[in-house]
Parts: structure tokens; C-alpha cells; sequence
């Protein structure tokens, strides 16, 4: 039934042409650029209304007619067994062994995630290793890691080459899900434009062979396309020839894009973390997803104690009497015998107590008529400096 409204929308015989003329046009192409490269394949390209709020999806679809992929053309990136040593030897041997157990006569090479950091870390070595091989696989226990940081580089997402999952310790499936993979192909949605490419067959085949790869292609997308059938602006058949690109429209809509609804992704709860810090002694520490650390209130009332302990030695401190003095050492304890002028220096000689700082000392009179004297002669030369600079005769 899915078959048939596609079939509906879109005209087979249209798309049979569109075929037929991308077909002959790159068969006649002898080019060696063209002959040794993926210039024969052929995609198709969906334009979209509405740019799905997705990053990175990838939607796996079921050819009736596999594409021409030689198994060894295939690359598997593993999980690594040991991860302190830097040889990764027997993790090769081990996972060549389960593909030998599951009877799959043309294995893929086997590359470890530590072989891909190490030997293939520059910009080149990453480039050349995606022109090596026309399909990746990955051990789905990893496929996160590869995605995360700089560990494949640019050009797999600038070639959609980038590595489909697969459960490598199931030995009983693996032959199976292997032979899946070849005979399907993988749509994209960067979820960054309205533009997505995917192969669906080779020159190689026949234009029915092509349309009946293009039904199954569209009728499995609608199903998980986000907004559905309707967010569908065009869709072309191409080549891969940069240059000399054909492009043939077999469908486009009319409809209005204010009717297409885009799904939005849930966001993520990003939910701090509340834990003790060994270097505070009261309180907690919250640590939120961005690196932002705030500090929130106390584990226990010590804090409180230990303030008060503070202050009153603090107080008991500013009581204290002064070194080398003693309670009788007052004024009153004196009989008056000393005069208010020796009193008065010897309190500007004496320490100040602890605890407390010293203020500064006032500037007497006889210091700031110096520093206005200083001023006034500072401006005056200034002036004369100026006055004797000579001025530019003017000629009439």
C-alpha cells in the first residue's frame, strides 16, 4: 500500500527517464577521474520545507536491489581489549577470530580505536583513510567516542562516510547483520539545511532496477522523516561528477510550508551534581553541566562556633594591656606627675594594640604649603615653555 501512493506521487516513467539519461551520460564518460572513483553512483537528493531539529540522524533503508559494494572495500572500527599498553596486535587477532566464527568468507580490515588515534592523528592520514574504503562499520560500543572530539576528522562528514553501527559479539547475527548493512544504504539529516543526498544505485544497473530503489528509498523515509511526507519540497536524481554535474527533478510540491510541521527534539535535563570538596571544610559543592561551581550551604553549624571562638578572641585580644606595660602605669597611678605634652608623645611612640592597624599619619601645615608651592612653580615653567617656543612665520 506504501508502494502504491508512492507510486501516486511520484511518475515512474518520469523517474525511469531521469534514470535512463544519468545511466547513459555517465557510461559515456571514459574519463580516468570518472572510472576509478565513486562517479558512477547515483543519489538522490530530498529538499526539504522545514530544517528538522535533529543532529546528525541516520536512517538505515533496505534495497531490494543491494549496491555494488565489495566486502573488501569495507573498514570495522573495534573496541580496544588492553587500553594501557599502545599494541593493539591482539585485539586484530581476537576480532578476525569471531569473524571467522560466523563463517564471513570476505572480512573487513579491522582497525582499533588505538590505531586510529595514533597512526592516523594528522589532517592527511584521516583524508586518505576515507578514500581508502567505501563503507566504515563500528563496533556500536564506540561509535559515540568516534563522533566525540576531532577522532575521524572532517572528511567523513563532508563525504557521509561515517561508520555504522554494528554488534560485533553476537556471533550467531553478526553474519547476518553484516550482509544487511552491504545490501542497504544510509540517509543523513545533518539537521544544519534542507538538503539531504544519499545513494541509491549504481550505473551499473537498469532504470527499473533504479526506480524500484527509489520507491523502497522513499517509502522507508517518509516513515522517519521528521515532519513526514509533507515536509518534502523536491526531489532529484544526480551524479556524483563534480565536473559534470546532472541533476533531473522527479518530484516537487506546492504546498504551502506554513502547514508543515517539524517535530522539536526534547532538551536534555541538564541537572548539576551536589558533592563534598575534601578543600571545604563547611558546605557543598554544585557543579553544573557548563563547568559553572557554586558552593551551597553549610554541612553542619560548626561554622557558627567557630565564629563566635573568633570573636571573642578578637575581643580579648583588643583588651589585652600593651608589652612592658602594667595596670599602674596610668596617669591616675602617676599622681599627675607628668605633663600633658610628654603624655601626648609618648602615646604617639607607643604600639597599637592587636587586632588593629595603625592609621596614617597626619601631614602637618609646613607640608602642604610644599607640595602647593611645587604645583604652582610646575605650571609657571610649563608657561614659559610654552611662550618661548617660536611660531611659524607666515609669508604674505
Amino acid at each position: 500500500m506504501m508502494a502504491d501512493t508512492i507510486g501516486e506521487r511520484v511518475d515512474s516513467k518520469g523517474a525511469s527517464k531521469a534514470f535512463q539519461a544519468i545511466i547513459d551520460f555517465s557510461n559515456s564518460r571514459t574519463d580516468d577521474h570518472v572510472l576509478f572513483n565513486s562517479a558512477s553512483s547515483i543519489y538522490c537528493q530530498l529538499t526539504l520545507f522545514k530544517i528538522p531539529d535533529v543532529n546528525n540522524k541516520r536512517i538505515s533503508v533496505k534495497l531490494p536491489h543491494p549496491l555494488d559494494i565489495d566486502p573488501k572495500d569495507v573498514c570495522i572500527f573495534v573496541k580496544d581489549i588492553d587500553k594501557k599498553t599502545r599494541d593493539y596486535d591482539d585485539t586484530k587477532k581476537l576480532y578476525a577470530k569471531m569473524f571467522e566464527k560466523a563463517a564471513i568468507s570476505n572480512p573487513p580490515d579491522i582497525i582499533p580505536l588505538k590505531q586510529l588515534k595514533l597512526e592516523y592523528k594528522p589532517y592527511e592520514a584521516k583524508r586518505k583513510l576515507c578514500d581508502m574504503y567505501a563503507l566504515f562499520l563500528a563496533d556500536k560500543r564506540i561509535v559515540h567516542l568516534l563522533m566525540r572530539g576531532n577522532n575521524l576528522g572532517k572528511a567523513f562528514f563532508k563525504k557521509k562516510k561515517i561508520p555504522v553501527g554494528i554488534t560485533v559479539e553476537k556471533h550467531d547475527h553478526l553474519k547476518e547483520e553484516f550482509e544487511s548493512i552491504l545490501s542497504s544504504t544510509v540517509l543523513t539529516i545533518a539537521g544544519t539545511g534542507t538538503i539531504c543526498n544519499c545513494k541509491i544505485a549504481t550505473a551499473s544497473m537498469s532504470s527499473t532496477e533504479c526506480v524500484a530503489n527509489l520507491f523502497a528509498f522513499l517509502s522507508q523515509i517518509e516513515k522517519h522523516l521528521p515532519g513526514g511526507w509533507k515536509n518534502i519540497k523536491s526531489i532529484y536524481v544526480k551524479n556524483q561528477d563534480n565536473k559534470n554535474p546532472v541533476s533531473l527533478p522527479v518530484y516537487y510540491s506546492d504546498a504551502n510550508p506554513n502547514e508543515v510541521e517539524v517535530p522539536k527534539a526534547p532538551k536534555r535535563k541538564n541537572e548539576p551534581i551536589v558533592d563534598e570538596l575534601t578543600t571545604l571544610r563547611h558546605g557543598n559543592v554544585k557543579v553544573y553541566p557548563s563547568g559553572f561551581v557554586q558552593v551551597v550551604g553549610s554541612a553542619t553549624g560548626d561554622s557558627d562556633d567557630d565564629d563566635s571562638e573568633d570573636e571573642d578572641s578578637e575581643g580579648a585580644s583588643d583588651e589585652e594591656p600593651v608589652m612592658g606595660e602594667s595596670e599602674d602605669s596610668s596617669p591616675e597611678h602617676d599622681g599627675g606627675k607628668q605633663s600633658g605634652g610628654d603624655s601626648s608623645d609618648e602615646s604617639e611612640k607607643k604600639p597599637a594594640p592587636r587586632g588593629k592597624k595603625r592609621p596614617p599619619p597626619a601631614k602637618s601645615a609646613a607640608k602642604v604649603k610644599e607640595t602647593t608651592t611645587t604645583t604652582e612653580k610646575s605650571k609657571k615653567k610649563k608657561k614659559q615653555v610654552v611662550s618661548k617656543r617660536k611660531r611659524p612665520k607666515v609669508l604674505l
